[in-house]
């Protein structure tokens, strides 16, 4: 097994071999439906590792990249130099670009079509080049703020206790109860018992909806 970035395609010599075609996910029909995809599964894995301890060494600047190869699944990589681009697929089919490179950056897009619509972390200097005559559906605009890792947090100053959806209702409607912590001393089962029959009486049925 090897994975090779294809630049370019010539005429295929007389074979068996009818069609040679780009595409950015694995067909449903393959030679070996039950080989195949646990290949490629591997080839995923290693490309998103390989490229992770790579974007690591500017974790702040990528760590919007990193999340999402390691939350979702991804289709296709492609890198210039330094730079990388990548298309998964959370809500949506998102393609991700890191780069620092103008040069870089002309060369990945190219590999762009008329499919890649969503793109997620784009640097103000990108978009130009992916909008062009293209109309804006949305766009977000987003400020990233990082918490030093090395800065202690302050220390807790209210108590925490575990709040049930239950206690959580009766606390909401029910005007003898002050606080927070005069619910919590009640018990769980008096707790339960009153949800319940509230339930039943159809007080809380527009909250359960």
């Amino acid at each position: 097994m090897f994975y090779a970035r294809i630049t370019e395609l010539g005429q295929l010599p007389e074979s068996e071999i009818g069609e040679v075609r780009l595409m950015k996910e694995m067909p449903e029909s393959v030679t070996y439906p039950d080989i195949q995809p646990q290949l490629q599964q591997k080839v995923w894995q290693y490309l998103s590792e390989n490229l992770v301890e790579s974007l690591q060494k500017d974790k702040v600047r990528n760590i919007n990249f990193i999340n999402f190869i390691q939350s979702y699944p991804i289709h296709t990589f492609d890198s210039v130099g330094d730079s990388v681009l990548i298309r998964g697929r959370s809500d949506e089919e998102w393609v991700y670009i890191s780069s620092k490179s103008e040069d870089e950056f002309r060369q990945l897009i190219q590999g762009l079509d008329e499919e890649d619509n969503c793109f997620a972390v784009l640097e103000d200097w990108m978009l130009p080049y992916i909008v062009k005559d293209k109309e804006i559906r949305s766009r977000l605009t987003s400020i990233k703020l990082v918490y030093d890792e090395k800065t202690p947090l302050p220390l807790a100053e209210s108590s925490v206790v575990n709040l049930s959806a239950a206690m959580l209702l009766i606390y909401m409607r029910t005007p003898s109860i002050k606080n927070i912590y005069q619910l919590y001393m009640r018990s769980d089962t008096q707790c339960m018992s009153a949800c319940w029959k509230r339930i039943l009486n159809r007080q809380w049925m527009r909250y359960l909806v």
